[in-house]
This record gives structure tokens, sequence and C-alpha cells, in this order.
């Protein structure tokens, strides 16, 4: 086995001191990603999702050493995991009949979610798991993207590619139609995005099957590319050049399926970093022997009928493929 995977095809990921944690969209698989060392340290079996496929997780969040996953292969459920002491189980929680965008957004109390197919935002209160719907006035038929703001939020709506502002009580302030000169858009008559970031006022919108990436400001509503960030951002109708954006701070993190690279943008130092993340030992050691478990079918019996979230090499002795 190379030193990293082909294609991870990033789909959410949280930050827990020096490591992300991060899901994909190809394995299902929960990866431990050294931020400094850039070295992935391990992985985690996760339950099998819809058809016998990888988990579609949504979105993940953190508190102190457990991760939390919502998933849109059961709207009823979340996924907790215990890094610390390797164990999973399933919460019960009622969030509805519904699809979640690509991108959703936290703060110290809540968890935002947008509903695709529905004008709503769902929010999960994090301390007792209870959860609130608001209706939003929007002009599609539902969110793909929410952004958390200083007082309020930014959403991209599904089906039409607006830029809304809404108030801390979900009240609309303001619709943005505006792009800039040679936007296109390469494969979809809109652009659901992949995410949002905020910056000293400033929404940079990462768009999905799009040839760039552009900002606007929320005071004056000045649009403009933002070819610093990255140039060449494009993205086939074949599928998405680009899957995943999260910002921490002043930094804004784009990972690349194309190239299998984090693209690293330091807003304060207007300068670009490349890195990509390699396998430690441990982990490449565990893939090989994984390898040996394709057409196995009960693997999602371990899983779902068990507590305990198995490390790939605990899961290889527990099914007896290895010492």
């Amino acid at each position: 086995m190379s030193d990293s995977i082909r294609n991870y095809c990033i789909t959410s990921g949280t930050i827990i001191d020096d490591y992300m944690w991060f899901c994909s969209a190809w394995y299902n698989f929960l990866f431990k990603f050294n931020m400094v060392t850039h070295e992935i340290e391990d992985v985690f079996r996760l339950p099998i999702g819809t058809n016998g496929r990888p988990s579609s997780i949504a979105y993940m969040y953190s508190d102190y050493h457990v991760v939390y996953m919502v998933t849109n292969d059961n709207p009823n459920k979340l996924i907790k995991c215990d890094t610390s002491l390797n164990y999973m189980e399933l919460i019960n929680i009622s969030l509805g009949n519904n699809i979640w965008g690509n991108y959703s957004d936290e703060d110290k109390e809540f968890v935002f979610l947008p509903s695709v197919e529905k004008k709503q935002i769902v929010c999960i209160r994090k301390k007792d798991f209870s959860v609130e719907t608001h209706q939003i006035e929007c002009g599609g038929k539902g969110i793909q993207i929410i952004k958390k703001i200083s007082d309020g939020f930014v959403i991209l709506e599904t089906g039409v590619g607006d830029v809304v502002v809404l108030n801390k009580d979900y009240q609309l302030q303001k619709r943005i139609s505006k792009k800039p000169n040679g936007f296109k858009i390469a494969y979809n008559k809109y652009y659901p995005g992949i995410g949002i970031a905020y910056i000293d006022n400033e929404v940079i919108v990462f768009p999905r099957y799009s040839n760039m990436i552009f900002s606007i400001n929320l005071s004056t509503q000045e649009v403009r590319q933002r070819g610093e960030i990255i140039n060449n951002y494009y993205s086939s109708g074949e599928g998405p050049n680009y899957s995943y954006v999260l910002q921490l701070e002043d930094y804004i993190w784009l990972y690349s399926n194309r190239d299998n690279e984090w693209i690293i943008y330091n807003k304060k130092l207007d300068e670009i970093e490349r890195i990509h993340m390699r396998l430690s030992q441990k982990v490449r050691d565990v893939l090989n022997n994984i390898n040996l478990l394709e057409g196995i079918e009960h693997v999602s019996q371990i899983f779902t009928e068990s507590k305990q979230i198995y490390t790939l090499e605990n899961y290889i002795r527990s099914i007896g493929i290895c010492e």
C-alpha cells in the first residue's frame, strides 16, 4: 500500500486538540489526522450505512474527546464515539424526515443543520440533544449550507444560489444575488456549495461545479473573485474537485479530491500551504489487512448490534482473520 489513500472525498470533520477527526464518502472509517505531523494515526470502523454503503455522515462535532456524528442514513440517531475509550453508542434523537445539506455549523450551545428539501433549520442543543426547528423564508425549496456569523446566519438556498443573511432569530435580513465577472457553472444551473468561511465581515463562498471562489462583503455587498486562495478552482461535470472546507479562525482548510491534498489559506499572511496526509505504519498495516474483508456480508451486524467501536485491528481479530 502507498503512503496515502488515493482520494478521501472528505465530507465532514471536527477538531480535538491537534487532531482532525474526519469522515469520507468512499470509506466507512473515522480517520484520526494529526494536523501538526500531517499523519493519519488511526482509523475506526463505522456502522455500515444504507444499502451496505459507507455511512452518510452529514455533520460531525466534538465535546472534549467525544465525537458526535449526524447521518443521512438514520435521522433519529446520533453516532457517539468516545475516542479515548474506543467506545461507540447510538443516541436517540428526533430530527424529523430530513436530508441534510452539504455544510452545517455550530456554536457553543447548538448545532445548526440545513434541510435540503425543506425551508427549515434544525437545531440540536448540545447539552441534552433536544431539538428545535425554525422555518425560514427563502426562495429555494430548501437550504444547502448554513454558516453561523457574529449576529446571525448566512445560508445558501437549494436551487437558487443566492447568499441569504438571517438575523439571530432566523428572520430574513438581506438577499445577495451578485456574482463575480466570469463566474461560470460547469454542471448545474445553480451551485450547491461545499462550504462558507466568514472573516472580517466577508463571506467567502466555495461553490461546487464552478470555476472560482468568491467573497461578499456583507456591509457593502461588494463581490470579488478570491484567486489568492487558490488558482484554477474548477470542478468538472463528472464530479467536484473539492469536497470539504473547514475554517479555523483565520485559516481556511480546503480539501482537493483531484490532488489528494489540503490547501491551507492563511488570511493574515495571505499565504497558501499545501499538505498531503500520510498514513502511519500502523494504519498502513491495518488497511492492508482490511482488504481481506471485501465480500463479507455480516459487517453491518457486528457494528449495529454492538456498542463497541473497534479499531480496524480489533475488528480483524474479532472475525478471526488474523491473530
